[in-house]
């Protein structure tokens, strides 16, 4: 692998690894909390936060692709619940791939793996991301996918 300079953080195929540990959640009003990887990340604008995420829905215990747009969030592909460990704190690896139109979503290293089908965003930049839960993130490492 090649250490990427900050201009190659971004770009339309990629893989990005992630190790954190969430240690507490807020949920609210029934909304889960989780955390993750967001790629594929063009604008962080509210309301026009658009982005892919690879992330740990802490709250049902699995992991799942979602999309931010314009027109909100929509899920692409989540694992069954009760399929990633739920007991805080809770250290978690997820890798996220994006080729053309395909997405994965990975809990590393024997975790389940799901796969969606999106062309609605074409490239961006990869980052972390948390919502209603403190996450401490180790590392973020970003890699051009392997030739097929």
């Amino acid at each position: 692998r090649t250490k990427l300079q900050n201009a190659q953080m971004s770009g339309a195929d990629m893989v990005v690894e992630a190790e954190f540990t969430i240690t507490a959640v807020n949920p609210y009003s029934g909304e889960w909390p989780g955390a993750g990887i967001a790629f594929r990340f063009e604008n962080l604008q509210t309301p026009a936060l658009r982005s892919y995420f690879c992330l740990v829905n802490q709250r049902d215990g699995r992991i799942e692709i979602l999309e931010s747009n314009t027109a909100g969030w929509g899920y692409h592909a989540q694992s069954g619940d009760n399929s990633v460990p739920k007991a805080l704190p809770q250290t978690y690896q997820l890798r996220a791939t994006a080729v053309g139109n395909s997405l994965t979503c990975s809990l590393l290293p024997n975790g389940p793996s799901i796969s969606a089908t999106d062309g609605t965003l074409n490239g961006g930049t990869a980052g972390f991301f948390t919502y209603r839960a403190a996450a401490c993130f180790d590392y973020l490492l970003v890699y051009d996918p392997p030739a097929p």
